[in-house]
């Protein structure tokens, strides 16, 4: 991964803060997932049961996290983000509020980390609104937070993802939705990748992640003149946006965290169009 992001530095000088402030990042989450302990593994027929009733396989499963461990994880994130004051002025707001003390119930603990699924964002906002802060940076840092929780909770479960064609856009692990798109070296195929679990799962090309309505006629791409490799799928229906990278333009192998970096002036363009 450091050889990866020293790469991307040095091909997009214009983002080394950003790419810096990922290793940080990267290696705080590694800690952190070793602190991570599970509990009973699911059954292969219970994960096929909820997947064919559309539901991602940790759909009511709760949390490997304490109230301990996840003020540790918040307080260690404020640490690897020196230099980013909104980010740590957030965090520092979540743990005064008291909701993340020895106190925390289960039902709080969950209700966090179901924010982070596609159907979970009132949660979120709620929070958000309670201690005052912006309710996409606080979404950004808990997603930060929870992702080596839930990585690491599905790891035992990756190897079944080929035992079910799973034809939703959100996660058929966590749920949650995808971060961004790649068009396979190989074949061009539509590969989704996780923003949670950082799992990868084939799609339509033609079909919207988010509306899920086969979007053919509504469907739309832009790119940057100079840079085919790198563009945004839009759907007219639901407004939503995802940015893809289509790798059999590219001669360098793809490190997809360093790309939604690097890429920030994709969401830009795609926000001023309307689109979100």
């Amino acid at each position: 991964m450091e050889t990866d992001l020293e790469r991307y530095t040095q091909a997009y000088p214009q983002s080394r803060a950003e790419l810096e402030s990922l290793q940080r990042i990267i290696v705080f989450q590694a800690d952190l997932a070793a602190r991570v302990k599970l509990g009973p593994a699911l059954a292969l027929d219970t994960a096929h049961a909820r997947w064919q009733a559309g539901l991602p396989l940790l759909s009511g499963e709760p949390l490997a996290v304490s109230p301990r461990l996840l003020r540790d994880a918040l307080e260690g994130l404020r640490a690897a983000l020196s230099g980013h004051g909104q980010a740590q002025t957030t965090l520092d707001s979540l743990l005064a509020s008291g909701y993340v003390d020895s106190t925390a119930t289960e039902s709080f603990l969950n209700d966090l980390s179901d924010g982070l699924s596609r159907n979970g964002a009132a949660h979120l906002r709620q929070l958000a609104a309670q201690i005052e802060v912006d309710p996409d940076l606080l979404a950004l840092l808990l997603h930060t937070v929870f992702a080596p929780f839930v990585q690491q909770q599905v790891m035992p479960y990756r190897p079944w993802l080929d035992t079910f064609v799973w034809r939703h856009g959100y996660c058929s692990l966590c749920g949650a939705e995808p971060s961004m798109a790649r068009l396979a070296r190989e074949d061009g195929r539509r590969i989704l990748v996780c923003s949670l679990c950082r799992s990868e799962w084939r799609f339509d090309r033609l079909r919207c992640p988010f509306c899920e309505a086969d979007s053919a006629p509504h469907y739309r791409h832009f790119t940057v003149e100079g840079d085919p490799a790198h563009r945004v799928d839009c759907c007219e229906q639901c407004r939503r946006y995802l940015k893809t990278i289509d790798e059999r333009v590219l001669a360098y192998e793809v490190n997809l965290r360093a790309e939604e970096i690097v890429t920030a002036h994709l969401d830009r363009l795609a926000h001023e169009q309307g689109y979100h």
